[in-house]
């Protein structure tokens, strides 16, 4: 599947904002083995409570400040909602962390598998310009 944030400033030369490089854009997956480390498990140290691989392909950024100062602009008209979200989001961690103290009793063991390609950046000179400063980071 693709994934792609478009500019849609009619007079921008640059439309594809964030667009992904390759086939895969990203993927992810968690398992978890529960007692594995139990018993004689817990000394076997190749024996884990939960693997999590993630895979993160290439993806192309164009950044151009008047694109970004109205994605910024357009967001600060949620801010009332952010506010009420952070209180509903304190509560939640608060009874979170005192039904997992039970379980934190021993330690958890976890396999990460994670794969990041390298980003290509690019910074024009500006909106109608082909002319730009390209920054492949891998």
């Amino acid at each position: 599947r693709d994934f792609l944030v478009l500019n849609v400033d009619p007079n921008s030369i640059h439309k594809k904002a964030i667009s992904i490089m390759e086939d895969e854009v990203f993927s992810f997956s968690m398992s978890l083995t529960p007692n594995a480390t139990e018993g004689a498990g817990y000394t076997d140290t190749s024996k884990t409570d939960g693997r999590v691989k993630l895979n993160v392909g290439c993806i192309q950024v164009v950044y151009l400040h008047k694109f970004i100062t109205s994605l910024l602009n357009f967001t600060n008209n949620f801010q009332t909602a952010k506010e009420a979200l952070s209180s509903a989001t304190v509560q939640a961690a608060e009874k979170a962390a005192s039904s997992v103290r039970g379980y934190a009793q021993k330690t958890f063991r976890l396999s990460m598998d994670v794969r990041l390609k390298a980003p290509l950046i690019i910074i024009p000179r500006s909106s109608t310009s082909h002319e730009a400063l390209v920054m492949d980071l891998g």
